[in-house]
């Protein structure tokens, strides 16, 4: 059955993209943990999904915009804490055997952020994950220096969030060229032709995001490497039922 990763730290259960919910993720034995990376004003690297604050901190405006320092300094919603830096985020979970999925967002230009790779590289080496990562993003260029490095890479596909993505099919010679493994498909974008042309081109794939016990039990008894899901404990309670019943 799937891997089950804890979409940013398990946003149903704690505060999205806190500390909190990532050790709480590393705790419960769940194959891995998910997270979004942004790049500050002055070069560093904050663990947050929006391009903007307000949404889930009590910042406003865009992160792109705050320096390293202002950013640690704004709090979270939903609890007592501060945006984490990168290596905030490294050093909580390190002694935890869980996989990371890392996904690169967009600058405010809509573009991957320039200069990312080298930061993201050296805070992983620094606290000895960059064997349990694998780096994530919407967009293919983003991740051409990680694959040629030797990082396993993914593609997350949805092309109502992202319109200006190709058709998977007519798009996997291209995904391949440029050393994608993994083949994220949103739930809406799944078709059964889509996934035999990618399981034909060699891809791993997961499906995402997956919520809801009926829906997570359906997802989890189809053939995916792995489920990001937001409920990553209702997930793993449902895929131990289902594996005992199998035994």
């Amino acid at each position: 059955m799937p891997a089950i990763v804890s979409h940013r730290g398990g946003l149903c259960v704690h505060a999205e993209n806190s500390i909190e919910a990532f050790v709480w993720s590393a705790q419960q034995g769940f194959d891995e943990i998910e997270f979004d990376l942004h790049m500050t004003s002055d070069g560093g690297l904050v663990v947050f999904h929006d391009l903007v604050l307000q949404h889930t901190s009590h910042g406003f405006g865009e992160i792109s915009q705050r320096t390293l320092a202002e950013l640690k300094a704004t709090s979270l919603r939903g609890t007592t804490e501060t945006i984490p830096s990168f290596d905030d985020l490294l050093r909580a979970i390190a002694s935890y055997p869980i996989g990371l999925r890392v996904e690169l967002k967009r600058s405010r230009t809509k573009r991957p952020y320039a200069n990312i790779f080298e930061p993201v590289v050296a805070a992983l080496d620094r606290h000895g994950l960059r064997k349990r990562a694998v780096i994530s993003s919407f967009e293919p260029e983003a991740l051409v220096q990680f694959a040629e490095s030797g990082f396993p890479t993914a593609i997350w596909y949805d092309r109502i969030q992202r319109p200006d993505q190709i058709e998977l099919i007519e798009w996997l010679p291209q995904l391949a060229h440029q050393g994608v493994r993994d083949i994220a498909i949103h739930t809406s974008e799944y078709t059964a032709e889509r996934y035999r042309a990618a399981r034909e081109a060699g891809f791993r794939l997961g499906i995402w995001t997956v919520n809801g016990r009926s829906r997570l039990d359906y997802w989890l008894k189809q053939p995916f490497e792995f489920l990001v899901t937001d409920q990553p404990d209702v997930a793993l309670s449902l895929r131990s039922t289902l594996a005992d019943a199998a035994v």
